[in-house]
């Protein structure tokens, strides 16, 4: 009876650990994953295929949608801590450059930077130095590896017109960033997102390569979506109806920027005179808009 009894729980635990495998969840801040995914998004194709409240602004500028760690059995954590909700009080000198390189196009800046916190934040605090160093670290990633950059110098860009081989983007971004990325396509084989490897030390190294060859330094999953890119890859311009509307947005978007980082700079001389700090809530309206 014992015996019968101890295998029951044996398989109880077996399972529930299957299952955990293979939701990719581990609790407690755990730091339980070999390297992360930073993820960036061309605007045109996200707005081109859905409906954006927010209009991104006409430029060859590609933005953060997250970063998210890995593990090199294609499993991932998520929702590591539960405890530790996102306080956009932490982050106030950060929002100027978050609002303009990690904006929501199709929802609230803060309801998009506290799903990326919850989900795939928390699982790293404890490497990164919590709320803010996630944030931080992630902006100068995403300042760092210039993905518009090094297709640019490669004579790459949007075009309503020209297709590029997969090949070619692929030796553009590696000659100009100096490792190998993941390069995602929607289903009309539009680039839709680039997927850059960045190690525990938060340094980028190469991702395989995404069909036939393993990483240099690795390896790296890949990464769990379908990916429509075909042979040649179309980089859209944005649509029309945004554009317009988007350079009038995005006057008003640097301008509360600036606002933003007056008041964080007044904020801080507060709490340094003694005089406390706000919850967050005045920052209830965000400005852009979430992938």
């Amino acid at each position: 009876m014992r015996t019968t009894g101890m295998r029951a729980v044996i398989l109880l635990l077996i399972s529930a650990s299957a299952s955990a495998a293979l939701a990719g969840v581990s609790e407690g801040g755990s730091s339980n994953f070999d390297y992360f995914y930073l993820v960036r998004q061309w605007p045109a194709t996200f707005c081109n295929d859905h409906t954006c409240t927010h209009s991104p602004p006409n430029r060859f500028k590609f933005t953060i949608h997250g970063m998210w760690p890995q593990r090199t059995d294609g499993t991932w954590p998520e929702y590591c801590d539960p405890g530790n909700p996102f306080s956009v009080a932490k982050i106030l000198d950060l929002l100027p450059s978050m609002i303009r390189t990690w904006p929501s196009w199709s929802g609230e800046n803060r309801a998009f930077w506290s799903h990326e916190w919850t989900r795939h934040g928390t699982c790293a605090e404890r490497l990164v130095g919590g709320e803010r160093g996630f944030f931080k670290a992630v902006l100068g990633l995403h300042k760092q590896l210039r993905i518009e950059d090094a297709l640019a110098a490669a004579g790459i860009g949007p075009s309503g017109e020209k297709a590029y081989e997969g090949r070619v983007l692929q030796r553009a971004l590696k000659d100009g960033l100096g490792t190998y990325h993941h390069i995602f396509c929607d289903a009309k084989g539009n680039l839709a997102e680039v997927w850059s490897c960045v190690g525990l030390d938060l340094r980028p190294f190469d991702c395989g390569a995404q069909r036939d060859a393993p990483a240099l330094r690795g390896p790296s999953a890949l990464p769990p979506q379908n990916n429509a890119c075909g042979l040649r890859v179309k980089i859209p311009p944005l649509d029309r109806r945004y554009a317009r509307r988007g350079a009038r947005a995005w006057a008003g978007v640097a301008l509360a920027a600036l606002v933003l980082a007056v008041a964080a700079v007044a904020l801080a001389r507060r709490r340094a005179a003694g005089g406390g700090g706000a919850g967050g809530d005045e920052l209830r309206r965000p400005l852009a808009g979430a992938a």
